[in-house]
């Protein structure tokens, strides 16, 4: 049986990095995801360009940079037969064209976007669909305390720490766990509840000794 291969492509500029594992998620389920690309400007999308699962293509700063060399790599993919299926990440009306033109070269086609950023124009899309932060839990307290204690040990400095913005990311990325699952929604909050455990002071975190 054939594989569909997959392309996901995200318009990084207007689309929360903290999706990226619920977004992945739904492209798996599509096919082999054989393309994984966000388009940004690097300089400022950090988080997006220090994620490791997904190829960073740097647009610059110009005016709908992002959106318009998603739309450019989306056709070339499309034309060579590269991917049957397109998963898009933006809530740019612009890529209503997009959608069209794949549409008419026979791609399967699903694009995922915020309720905050997505006007109601968008949301009526036939192939639109809003997307969260699953609302799977996050490990046991166990657990999660056991990864946050690795991720420290190995990314930050005895002298300092990590700060809590690189714990943030490396749990995500590398975890799938985003503060968004936490009770508090905040990791510097989350690991103020454990002040035994970690030490917290000026954004950054250490082990307790």
């Amino acid at each position: 049986m054939d594989i569909t291969s997959v392309a996901l492509l995200v318009d990084g500029d207007n689309f929360n990095w903290e999706l990226a594992s619920s977004l992945t998620n739904k492209a798996s389920a599509l096919g082999d995801i054989r393309f994984r690309r966000v388009y940004c400007n690097a300089r400022s999308q950090l988080k997006w360009d220090a994620n490791p699962n997904f190829l960073t293509v740097h647009a610059g700063s110009g005016k709908n940079a992002a959106d318009i060399l998603l739309v450019v790599e989306a056709l070339d993919l499309a034309f060579k037969g590269a991917a049957d299926t397109f998963v898009l990440a933006g809530s740019d009306s612009d890529l209503r064209h997009l959608i069209g033109k794949l549409t008419e070269l026979g791609k399967q086609v699903k694009w995922y976007g915020e309720e905050s950023k997505s006007s109601p124009e968008v949301r009526d899309h036939w192939c639109f669909e809003l997307i969260h932060v699953e609302d799977g839990h996050p490990p046991s307290d166990e657990d999660l305390q056991k990864l946050v204690a690795q991720v420290i040990d190995k990314h930050g400095s005895p002298e300092t720490g990590l700060s809590v913005q690189q714990l943030g990311l490396k749990m995500s990325t590398d975890h799938s766990v985003v503060k968004a699952q936490l009770p508090q929604r905040s990791w510097t909050k989350w690991l103020q509840e454990y002040p035994r455990r970690y030490a917290v002071s000026d954004g950054y975190v250490r082990l307790q000794s």
